[in-house]
Parts: C-alpha cells; sequence; structure tokens
C-alpha cells in the first residue's frame, strides 16, 4: 500500500460511519451524506496536492481522484449512481443540503488543525 492510498483510508477512517445500502429510501440519510460529502472533499482537495509529471501543482490529478472516489464509495458500500440519486434529492432540498455543509465546516476546521502526517 502507498502512502497515498494509506493516508486516504485514514482520512475516510476519521469521519466514517457504517453504512448499508441505502435501497428502500430515496437518498442516502444525512448523516451518511455529511460523512460522504465530508470524504469526498477531503479525495477533491488530495487531488490538488498530488504532483507528477502529467500534473501541474495545483491542479486536479483525475486519474488520483478517480480512485479516491471509488474507494469512498466502497468504504460506504455504495454506488455512484445512489451518490448521485441521493446528491440530486439534497439538491432538490437545500436547506437540507446547506445545513449538511455548515455542519462539516468545524469537522474539516478541527482535521485541518491537526499535524500533518510526513512524508
Amino acid at each position: 500500500m502507498n502512502i497515498r492510498t494509506a493516508i486516504i483510508i485514514i482520512s475516510i477512517s476519521f469521519t466514517a460511519l457504517a453504512c448499508k445500502n441505502n435501497s428502500s429510501g430515496s437518498h442516502l440519510p444525512r448523516q451518511v451524506m455529511q460523512h460522504l460529502l465530508t470524504d469526498i472533499s477531503l479525495a477533491e482537495s488530495y487531488s490538488i496536492s498530488v504532483k507528477d509529471t502529467s500534473h501541474k501543482e495545483g491542479s486536479k490529478n483525475f486519474d488520483s481522484l478517480a480512485v479516491f472516489y471509488h474507494d469512498v464509495f466502497a468504504h460506504y458500500n455504495i454506488t455512484k449512481e445512489q451518490f448521485d440519486a441521493s446528491l440530486d434529492w439534497y439538491k432538490e432540498h437545500p436547506e437540507e443540503l446547506d445545513s449538511i455543509y455548515s455542519d462539516m465546516i468545524p469537522v474539516i476546521a478541527a482535521m485541518q488543525s491537526r499535524p500533518q502526517l510526513k512524508k
């Protein structure tokens, strides 16, 4: 396991809750969606910091991002389609989505204040 994979797994484990497939509802529960969006935000941020010869500093590494998304969805035992359907539901209920993002701010701020792992 490389350092990138280890860091994303550690990040996911900080915010993850056990999640079962939500085939009975039209969207993922609020708390699960919050953790999922937090992990996706971390993946998006981390994809910018992944540097290699074909990606400029500050640009997204979409190859790494695809792997991160796959890992996040696998961790929560959902498909991209389930995530997209849930996100669509929350977009139709903006007060719920706004509340989720408001609750994410202190979580991400706390993560930013932790000492960083050295490579």
